[in-house]
């Protein structure tokens, strides 16, 4: 088990190590920030006093020597359009995605397990439809689209809950069903099938045959043999809630992390775009080990 989690370690580090070149490199192709910075009066000598206040004038092995040095020690460098540190941008908005990805999974765990669960073993029955209907919709419609039907029946019309920002509780209540339903749907059509095939297993038959009662046959032993597959998806998709929630967290005026990754985008802000994927990167290979360790878990022959 050791040497499973350490060769999982260590084949994280290599990707973090690709994932900073190209970062930097695509960095770098997504325009000049010295044209949104300058205004338009701006001289020839003032640019290039600002592209060597930044270090641009430099060579790109050189940039990237200073980047991975500075980022080995904690430091991510300084936003170009706010002067301050790329760190502390992160730290003052990752708690903010924390707290809606929080309300996000507790929406899936409380509606999507019990709905796939229910829709296998109700098969063809009311509820297995009604989970087959909203896995459907939640992985065909678009999050936007979702956000602003949301906000227009129940903020606009029934003044139930706020537009956007984040403040008390029911701030959380439309944001954080968007950002659920399309992992609930995949989470209700994964465990669906997985369920299927463990219900039809011979151990289940013979656990019937036993006496053994329907809630510990259906949650006991058939829930956790179908959790692999959930879990592989879960697991990559719960970092995703926390750090590429651009689109949610933009329609909902969410202060965010992936709000943050959108303003750095568009004011090509070279460190803090690479911040924001380098915290991006660590987070996804850490939920990833942490699934492979459940993984190794379930089912005690992955390890091996």
């Amino acid at each position: 088990m050791g040497r499973y989690i350490l060769i999982r370690f260590f084949q994280g580090i290599i990707a973090l190590f690709v994932i900073s070149i190209v970062i930097f490199l695509l960095a770098r192709l997504s325009g000049d920030p010295t044209s949104l910075l300058l205004p338009i009066n701006a001289t020839p000598a003032d640019r290039e006093h600002i592209v060597q206040y930044l270090g641009l004038d430099k060579p790109l092995p050189v940039q990237y020597q200073i980047f991975i040095t500075q980022a080995l020690q904690g430091d991510l460098g300084e936003s170009i359009r706010v002067r301050v540190p790329v760190t502390q941008l992160i730290g003052e908005r990752i708690p903010n995605s924390l707290k809606l990805a929080g309300a996000a999974l507790c929406i899936i765990f409380i509606i999507g397990i019990p709905l796939g669960v229910m829709a296998a073993y109700k098969k063809g029955r009311f509820m297995d439809k009604l989970a087959r209907l909203v896995a459907g919709l939640g992985q065909s419609a678009p999050h936007f689209w979702v956000g602003l039907i949301l906000m227009e029946i129940f903020a606009v019309r029934l003044h139930l809950l706020p537009v956007a920002g984040m403040g008390t509780w029911q701030h959380y209540i439309m944001p954080g069903f968007v950002m659920a339903w399309f992992e609930m749907a995949a989470i209700i059509r994964l465990l669906r099938r997985s369920m299927l095939d463990s219900l039809d297993s011979e151990y289940i038959r013979m656990a019937r045959i036993k006496g053994v009662s329907e809630r510990t046959i259906v949650w006991k032993h058939a829930f956790r043999n179908s959790l692999l597959a959930p879990v592989s998806f879960g697991g990559v998709y719960a970092a995703m809630l926390i750090t590429c929630a651009i689109v949610t967290e933009t329609v909902f005026a969410w202060p965010g992390f992936g709000r943050l990754a959108y303003d750095a985008i568009l004011f090509r802000d070279f460190p803090l775009m690479q911040g924001v994927v380098l915290t991006t990167a660590v987070i996804v290979i850490t939920v990833n080990l942490v699934t492979d360790i459940l993984y190794a878990y379930l089912d005690p022959r992955i390890r091996y």
